[in-house]
């Protein structure tokens, strides 16, 4: 149970991504199996998913995204430079027609261009493929680069705030500490009672 800290701290929604969601259903599964044992104790929480369930990796449209990946052109890094993700961009794998036109599930390699392009930018994707139907590929990749530096620039902003001042992030850390540990101590009180043991 030690790796279901959501049931520890009963939540009730746990946002995650299509790859993780082996991980909450196996939560869940554990959660059930306790409560029918010994009554209920652990919330069976429900994933919460976004419209893109999967990042594909730059270099091959069949993969998702993972730091795993041996090659870093496959993925875009939280901390990753502007001029950096520009390159990985523009770097990223393609084909040979111009532009969004013609039928993207036969173009799995733009059609990841333009889902990741939806995903950060909350665009839809028949949007983003009918504006650039008609344009070179770069153009795509160009705005897509854009988009994708101008949404990490606050999340960049606060580590760099952070990381500089460690004396406030250890005072956050213990905060937090603080707040969850009254929680998951109260959830195993109950488990140790229900179990009957001390």
């Amino acid at each position: 149970m030690s790796d279901s800290p959501c049931c520890f701290f009963r939540s009730t929604h746990v946002p995650v991504g299509d790859d993780q969601r082996q991980h909450l259903e196996l939560c869940r599964s554990i959660a059930h199996t306790f409560n029918g044992r010994y009554g209920k104790v652990f919330l069976q929480p429900e994933a919460v998913f976004t419209d893109t369930a999967r990042v594909y990796s730059l270099m091959d449209p069949q993969k998702k995204m993972s730091k795993s990946e041996k090659s870093d052109r496959s993925r875009i890094n939280l901390m990753d430079h502007p001029d950096v993700i520009m390159k990985k961009i523009k770097g990223a794998k393609s084909d040979s027609i111009a532009g969004t036109g013609g039928n993207l599930q036969e173009r799995p390699a733009t059609q990841r261009l333009v889902q990741l392009y939806s995903a950060v930018s909350g665009e839809s994707e028949e949007a983003i493929a009918e504006r650039y139907e008609n344009k070179e590929t770069l153009a795509l990749k160009l705005d897509l680069a854009e988009s994708i530096i101008e949404m990490l620039q606050p999340f960049q902003a606060n580590y760099a705030r952070w990381v500089t001042s460690p004396h406030d992030l250890q005072l956050v850390l213990e905060e937090g500490a603080n707040r969850a540990q009254p929680l998951a101590e109260n959830t195993l009180e109950r488990v140790h009672r229900v179990m009957g043991l001390p």
